[in-house]
């Protein structure tokens, strides 16, 4: 059995507070003779990985979406609750908003697409079928999600429903870095947005920039110096985690 001194893991569904990690560390001190485990919410490896240990606010919007911002007052978390209570701007809500004017379409409702309605066939044999389909899915919120990706390309293709979605979504994530920044006392702060949907850059910033400048109009966005991972290495690194709490909780000296 090969030794393992240290463990840590950023992850989801932490909700902003790790919870008590003791049964967890006496498993791995027993199995593994590890000394130290430190688990985080995986908002914070994503913000090590993209700054470092610098000041800012790092956005990660991919299915859902959670925002971090560091600075004088601390850590502040945004969002990052799931799809029934938050995650807007996120990929599944704008999935959601693409089915929703397909449906609409099919409907006669005001809001409809008929181009998101073609791609939306497309994507399910029958239209009539997509509610219960979603409703009996292991994983709903990742099915609509999925979505986003055809109202980025009705976007694309001049569809203004899709368009207006976009731009929609990325005031939600504007509105995000801003509330990150608030939380942690940053005025002006450097911030990114990483994930799938924010490589969506010709649909989203223009709208992400023109807010946020509103708010902060020497803020400036910045190219993440790595991914979660990197931000996983790092927070082991650390020689405390103490002010990061309670985004990150640690035990030492498991026994073995």
């Amino acid at each position: 059995m090969c030794g393992i001194d240290a463990v840590t893991v950023g992850t989801t569904g932490m909700w902003g507070h790790v919870p008590e990690l003791e049964d967890v560390a006496r498993y791995l001190g027993g199995r593994f003779g590890a000394l130290r485990l430190r688990v985080a919410d995986d908002a914070l490896t994503a913000m090590l990985g993209a700054l470092g240990s610098r000041e800012g606010v790092v956005l990660a919007a991919g299915t859902g979406v959670v925002g971090l911002g560091r600075g004088p007052l601390g850590v502040h978390r945004v969002d990052g609750v799931g799809s029934m209570i938050g995650d807007q701007g996120s990929g599944w809500w704008i999935g959601r908003k693409g089915i929703i004017a397909a449906l609409s379409a099919v409907d006669r409702r005001p809001g409809g697409s008929t181009a998101l309605l073609v791609l939306l066939e497309k994507k399910f044999a029958s239209v009539r079928d997509i509610p219960r389909r979603i409703a009996e899915a292991e994983d709903p919120v990742r099915i609509v999600a999925e979505f986003a990706t055809s109202v980025a390309v009705a976007a694309r293709e001049g569809d203004p429903v899709a368009s207006a979605i976009w731009h929609r979504a990325g005031q939600y994530l504007a509105d995000d870095v801003i509330a990150a920044a608030a939380g942690s006392g940053l005025d002006d702060p450097e911030w990114c947005i990483v994930g799938q949907i924010g490589q969506a850059r010709d649909l989203l910033m223009e709208s992400v920039v023109a807010r946020i400048r509103e708010a902060h109009p020497g803020g400036q966005e910045v190219e993440p110096g790595g991914d979660p991972l990197a931000g996983t290495v790092l927070l082991d690194a650390l020689p405390t985690c103490e002010d990061l709490a309670p985004l990150v909780r640690e035990t030492h000296e498991v026994a073995r």
